[in-house]
């Protein structure tokens, strides 16, 4: 899964999915900004600190900085909204590296987004199927 986003996006949502990691098949439910544990944080490149983003509440299809929201429980188990601080994609790096961290759940690989490219990806490659390991390797 890729998004295209262009340097210096604001409001921006991401879809992510999350897999229970009791059988690493299932999409792992019932995940809020108030789950034991759970965490997000992002780096830039050509920055020294990582950078915490509280996880907050938020109601799904709207932009709330930190909101993470479940979908449908039902009909899209294991898929959420996150959003994306605005500091996060702003101009003056190349990438950015996003990780989300939820217990009991494998939300993986981090996304990388690529703002001079406007390309956002999952990573590592080697992980992602034949076809993907070529886009992803020339998106860089």
């Amino acid at each position: 899964m890729s998004y295209a986003l262009k340097k210096g996006t604001t409001s921006k949502i991401l879809l992510v999915y999350a897999l229970d990691a009791a059988d690493m098949r299932s999409g792992k439910t019932g995940l809020n900004s108030r789950t034991p544990d759970s965490r997000a944080a992002y780096i830039r490149e050509g920055e020294a600190q990582v950078r915490r983003i509280p996880l907050v509440e938020g109601k799904l299809g709207e932009y709330r900085a930190g909101s993470f929201v479940e979908i449908d429980s039902k009909l899209l188990p294991g898929v959420y909204q996150f959003g994306v601080p605005d500091e996060m994609l702003a101009a003056g790096a190349e990438t950015v590296t996003l990780m989300l961290k939820f217990s009991g759940a494998v939300i993986e690989p981090p996304w990388n987004v690529g703002a001079r490219t406007g390309r956002a990806t999952r990573c590592p490659p080697w992980r992602l199927p034949e076809a993907d390991r070529e886009r992803v390797g020339r998106s860089r």
